[in-house]
Formats: structure tokens, sequence, C-alpha cells
């Protein structure tokens, strides 16, 4: 008997319908499932809040292009290039993919210069001597002199260069 109805005695059929989700991102994935984990890489990071991790039914049929990948952030100096796995590779296994990079061509030439100009405001006529010293600051680095790079005079010049330089 069915609740809150009358009983039924003849034969009937119940179409019962459900919907299944067969990418899943789940702390404890269903058993047999296949976890797909997506990695960053070494040049930079995802999106804040990316999913990263993937548990698919492996009788879904289901291939890497289908799931979402996030956005990935390359660092300066690197550019997002692809992932190691081919949108069209089959998920049939648990599997890491991976972001790959590319290397920007370095904007500073490696026997590079460097011009300072000093620009003086309300300045007296008969300007004082000043010295000009050259730092640097490297990403990821703290703020150091420049190896080798000589303090240099301004006497009667508003500008100075130094020329030479090997990138470290």
């Amino acid at each position: 008997m069915l609740a809150g109805s009358a009983e039924v005695h003849a034969p009937t059929i119940f179409t019962l319908s459900y919907a299944k989700s067969l990418n899943i991102n789940l702390v404890d994935p269903p058993l047999r499932y296949n976890r797909v984990d997506l990695l960053k890489g070494d040049h930079g990071p995802f999106e804040a809040g990316a999913v990263t991790k993937f548990f698919v039914n492996p009788k879904a049929g289901k291939i890497i292009g289908d799931l979402a990948k996030p956005l990935v952030n390359a660092n300066v100096g690197y550019s997002f290039t692809d992932w190691d796995k081919a949108d069209m590779l089959p998920i049939t296994e648990s599997i890491a993919v991976t972001a790959m990079y590319s290397k920007l061509p370095d904007v500073i030439p490696s026997n590079g210069f460097v011009t300072a100009n000093k620009v003086w405001k309300d300045a007296p006529k008969d300007k004082p001597v000043i010295w000009f010293k050259l730092y640097r600051h490297i990403e990821g680095g703290k703020l150091e002199a420049v190896p080798g790079a000589e303090i240099k005079k301004l006497d009667g010049i508003t500008s100075v260069t130094w020329n030479n330089f090997k990138r470290d």
C-alpha cells in the first residue's frame, strides 16, 4: 500500500529516474572512481579557490578535456602554455595533469646599460655635487648594491650611465 493513497491491485509500472554526476568533487570519493589531480607546475599558481581534484566514474567515458580546468597565473618571466596531458586522453585510471610553461625572452640585454637622470626642482643656479649608487631588487631577493657598479659623481651634469652589465 502506498502512503496516502489507495491500494494498487492491477499490475502497475513505476518509472524512477535520477541524475548522477559523473565528475564529482568530493573529499571522500566513491569506491573505484579515478582521481584526477590538476597540478600547478613550477612557474605559477592557480586562481584563488580553484578546484584541482576530480573523482571520475571510469565507466563514464570522460576525457581530460571534460574537466573544468582552473585559470593558471604564470609567474613573471613565464607564460602558461598547456597541460602535460592531451584533452582527448580518456580518464581510465587515476592521473595527475600538470600545467606547463614556456620561459619568456629576457627583456634585459646580456650586455646592458643603465642611465640615471637627476631632475632638479627649485635648485640653485650653482648645483651641489652629488653621487649616484646603483641598486637592484631581484624578484624574491632583497635590495642590494649592484656588484661592480661604481659610484658615479654628478658635477655639473644631470645624467650618468653604467655600461656592460652581465646578468647574474
